[in-house]
């Protein structure tokens, strides 16, 4: 099978890994898959190495007022020579630009729903008269693509889901859920014992952009101090608001305890070597790394994103904190790094959950849905 997959660029970010991941096991069980970039942007050089990327400019500008600028004319080029079988888009941007190409009737349409865009939702979620009609206008044009190519949604996760079917107004034959994936085996780590420890390592993984709210850890890491707690909390990432956080942590005190490593290519290891994974963003359409750090053996400690609630077992693979607060957050932390026993049945039982979301077998139900 010839499948196209199509995304904006290959910087830092879940989607951005699980089009890597996908890619790379439909390419190993024989597939001819090719990764259409539209931004020159590889952060992912160690992961693709195999893969068969190309860059090709195209981009698409909508305008209520002017007339819409598109541009796809080489890659309308390539599509004609590759002749892809599947044509499988990640984000916006790449959604956009690949429901307006030409094909020839056997290709199929595919979109991965990353995230719940605002634009997209059917409420009227902009702040000025002007920003909600030009929401509404957007939503309509992607509605109409959406209609005209006769796209099949893939869902990341049950709040996905339920957006793709409620602001997006698709059927049930139409939108597909299908947790994301990760490498097992590459994350896969022993299961963990803290019995006789005196320092503690945490760990926390993403952007530092609004969403993902790392200054929340660093309240966290104020009352873990003023308790007396032995740790070193890492923090894997960077963003317009690291300095920020830099910055809180300073005036908190507690910067000795904080590691910024900024982003690295083998987050694994990273893993591997903490106690518990800490996560605190205020939305997650799924949480990708979550899985991760179950892999390798961690409890996740965690706030509610709504995308993650599909992932957090209470009590049995980690805790999620509903009211985002720091106190009960560190409380957590507290009981489970105190309780040996319950912290390596946690261990276990993250390593057992994480299992299920492995690429090979999510690849295999994959082909079965480019096929029906």
């Amino acid at each position: 099978m010839k499948i196209l997959h199509l995304i904006p660029s290959l910087k830092k970010g879940g989607a951005e890994r699980i089009c890597i991941d996908i890619c790379s096991e439909l390419s190993a069980i024989g597939h001819d898959v090719v990764i259409i970039i539209l931004e020159n942007a590889n952060e992912y050089i160690e992961l693709t190495k195999e893969l068969n990327i190309k860059y090709i400019e195209a981009s698409y500008q909508p305008s209520i007022l002017k007339k819409s600028q598109l541009n796809i004319e080489k890659l309308q080029d390539f599509v004609n020579q590759f002749k892809p079988n599947i044509i499988h888009s990640h984000l916006y941007e790449a959604d956009l630009i690949a429901f307006q190409l030409n094909n020839d009737s056997y290709v199929k349409f595919f979109s991965h729903i990353h995230s719940n865009r605002k634009e997209l939702s059917r409420k009227k979620l902009g702040k000025t008269l002007k920003e909600k009609l030009s929401f509404t206008w957007e939503r309509n044009i992607y509605l109409s693509l959406l209609n005209k190519k006769k796209v099949s949604l893939i869902s990341i996760s049950k709040d996905c889901y339920n957006f793709a079917r409620n602001d997006l107004k698709r059927k049930k034959s139409q939108v597909t859920l299908m947790s994301n994936c990760i490498n097992f085996n590459k994350f896969q780590g022993e299961v963990k014992d803290i019995k006789n420890k005196k320092e503690f390592k945490f760990i926390n993984i993403g952007r530092f952009v609004e969403k993902k709210a790392q200054d929340f850890l660093i309240n966290v890491s104020e009352i873990l101090k003023e308790n007396k707690i032995k740790f070193q909390l890492t923090f894997l990432g960077e963003g317009n608001k690291m300095t920020l956080v830099k910055e809180f942590a300073e005036r908190k005190n507690v910067l000795n305890y904080i590691n910024f490593e900024g982003v690295v290519n083998f987050p694994e290891d990273f893993l591997n070597n903490s106690d518990i994974y800490l996560h605190s963003a205020t939305e997650e359409a799924f949480g990708l790394v979550l899985i991760e750090a179950m892999a390798a053996g961690l409890p996740v400690i965690s706030t509610d994103g709504y995308g993650n609630r599909d992932i957090i077992n209470e009590g049995e693979n980690g805790f999620m904190i509903w009211d985002r607060n720091p106190e009960v957050f560190a409380g957590k932390i507290i009981e489970l790094i105190n309780s040996p026993k319950l912290y390596q049945t946690m261990s276990k039982n993250a390593i057992n959950f994480a299992s299920r979301f492995d690429v090979k077998p999510y690849c295999k139900k994959l082909i079965q849905l480019y096929n029906a």
